[in-house]
């Protein structure tokens, strides 16, 4: 029998495995994932003594390049010796290159230029700003991890980004969303075949009083048929 930790713990990481699963599928996530770490959850990993370089890719179940932007490491020099500890380990990862070489920027603005419209380059955001983390719930394709009671915790995917994957999958098994938004709005109009049909109804109707002219090649019959025959012509 497995321990109550134990069979937790094989719960959380099925749970992490089916997240980012529809990350791989609908997002094109590959390993090694790309973790974008701020001073926050540097911060937090050292007050849980977490060791992050172990604990994430076990937790995702795949290798991972843990890496921060020169705006991070800016901001935790700045915040002085209180974050002294989370400058350190954060210094051992990777700085990835953003466009702020002057001067830098907030770290949210800088990791949200990072990501960028589309999340290109695949980008999974560790942090613990609550700030952040409702910015980046409003893009499309950007996962977020975070350090929840004393364990790394993989967010479910936001609504936007749901949204986005059901509308590239309706595109790829059916028309384009324009089409289809005419079609629908075609939809209960008549069609041009019933529409030529009404109004070669009504001639023909009028034409009732019409009769003696049986057989008769000119007069009110000739026009009735002359009116028909253009009405089932192709446009």
């Amino acid at each position: 029998f497995q321990s109550s930790g134990s069979a937790m713990r094989v719960q959380k990481h099925k749970r992490a495995k089916k997240v980012m699963s529809f990350w791989i599928h609908n997002f094109g996530f590959r390993a090694p994932y790309q973790i974008l770490v701020d001073g926050t959850f540097c911060q937090a990993a050292l007050k849980h003594k977490m060791n992050v370089k172990e604990l994430i890719p076990k937790y995702l179940g795949s290798s991972v390049q843990i890496c921060n932007t020169r705006c991070v490491m800016t901001e935790l020099a700045q915040l002085g010796e209180d974050f002294l500890g989370a400058k350190l380990l954060c210094s051992r990862f990777l700085t990835r290159k953003c466009p702020h070489t002057r001067d830098c920027v907030s770290v949210p603005e800088c990791l949200a230029v990072m990501i960028g419209d589309d999340n290109a380059g695949h980008y999974i955001v560790a942090t613990q700003d609550t700030e952040l983390m409702a910015r980046l719930r409003g893009m499309a394709g950007v996962p977020i991890l975070t350090i929840l009671q004393n364990t790394i915790f993989l967010e479910k995917p936001s609504g936007k980004s749901v949204r986005t994957s059901e509308k590239k999958i309706k595109q790829k098994l059916g028309l384009p969303e324009y089409e289809r938004q005419a079609l629908q709005s075609l939809k209960g109009a008549p069609t041009k075949r019933k529409r030529r049909e009404d109004q070669t109804e009504k001639p023909a109707d009028s034409g009732d009083s019409g009769d003696s002219g049986d057989g008769d090649d000119g007069g009110d019959g000739g026009n009735a048929e002359q009116t028909h025959t253009a009405s089932e012509a192709p446009d």
